[in-house]
């Protein structure tokens, strides 16, 4: 939420030949993924879902009911739709918007971008903060899981341009 929160007063200051990008998340595979990562695999819960109420393990179905309950400004930023942390760079028109998914096919143009405004640009893209385990949008998604991303992802979906589970 950081970036959201400067956003304005950085494009304010920017030259005319920066490049502005970031990237988006499968809304599902994000979900489950913070799930795993702040609830089902860390020694202790993670502290913004213990101020939410949440005093035991849950399962993804749970989690999200959770989730639901609150509104979604109000959730932690790894919970929050990507909508609203991007909602101020989204309003740039020379913001690009890539895929995590498929980041690693993009990285040249991204590089590309950069390196002509003379950047220095790793040639491998590398992965940081991955989770334990797979967080493969082929898990089973339950139909209640379903109605919940939905209702708590749904602009996401559409906004960048994601199949609904």
């Amino acid at each position: 939420m950081e970036i959201s929160c400067r956003f304005p007063g950085v494009r304010r200051r920017s030259r005319d030949d920066c490049f502005f990008f970031t990237t988006v998340r499968d809304p599902t595979s994000r979900a489950i993924s913070a799930w795993k990562n702040k609830l089902a695999e860390p020694d202790e819960i993670f502290g913004p879902l213990r101020r939410m109420g949440v005093t035991s393990r849950l399962d993804f179905d749970q989690f999200l009911e959770v989730c639901a309950k609150w509104p979604a400004w109000a959730l932690n930023h790894h919970f929050m739709p990507q909508n609203l942390l991007l909602s101020k760079p989204l309003q740039a028109p020379d913001l690009k918007v890539f895929h995590f998914e498929s980041l690693s096919d993009d990285w040249h143009m991204i590089a590309d971008a950069l390196e002509v405004r003379g950047a220095a640009v790793r040639p491998v893209l590398g992965r940081a903060n991955a989770s334990r385990r797979d967080c493969s949008r082929d898990a089973p998604v339950s139909q209640a899981a379903r109605r919940l991303l939905g209702r708590i992802y749904g602009d996401d979906y559409e906004t960048f341009g994601y199949d609904r589970p």
